[in-house]
């Protein structure tokens, strides 16, 4: 079993079609692993949704369903939901001090780097997906191992198919 954060700038490429998309769908769709994702999440995809209509990158159909899609995955608990909690804030905004983050990018961080020590004592590696480059500096310098869908590009399948 093979363990993943995803922030939200990774989760959204399974909704809407951008470099990388093809490899978070397979890696979301693979039964023997596991996707953990911030609660904040829920909001930051969403918005990111209704940015992609409001220009022009989808239609507002396309929108609509990739919205519901993820609103569905979340409610049939494709994710694993980890809560934002008073210490995960203080967490975050202490990781603001060490680097270059923007507010949900440090609770982003700061909830992978939660997980990260809660599956520590069972011997389980956490690895954390984002396309945000100070998202996964900050995540490597905190000890993280990371993975940047840029990466995996070479699988995007033709244009045409998807949202």
């Amino acid at each position: 079993m093979s363990l993943f954060y995803l922030d939200a700038s990774a989760l959204v490429k399974r909704y809407v079609r951008e470099p990388g998309s093809t490899w978070v769908r397979t890696l979301i769709d693979d039964p023997a692993t596991v996707i953990l994702i911030s609660a904040i999440s829920l909001v930051e995809v969403s918005a990111a949704i209704a940015i992609c209509v409001r220009t022009g990158k989808l239609r507002p159909r396309q929108g609509r369903m990739a919205y519901e899609e993820f609103s569905d995955e979340v409610d049939r608990g494709i994710y694993h939901l980890w809560q934002v909690t008073q210490p995960l804030i203080e967490q975050a905004a202490e990781l603001t001090q060490r680097h270059p983050l923007k507010g949900y990018d440090a609770v982003q961080v700061a909830s992978g780097l939660q997980v990260a020590q809660n599956l520590a004592a069972q011997e389980v590696t956490l690895t954390f997906v984002s396309s945000d480059k100070q998202a996964m500096d900050a995540a490597t310098a905190e000890g993280l191992p990371v993975e940047n869908p840029f990466d995996h590009t070479d699988l995007n399948s033709p244009l045409g198919k998807g949202p």
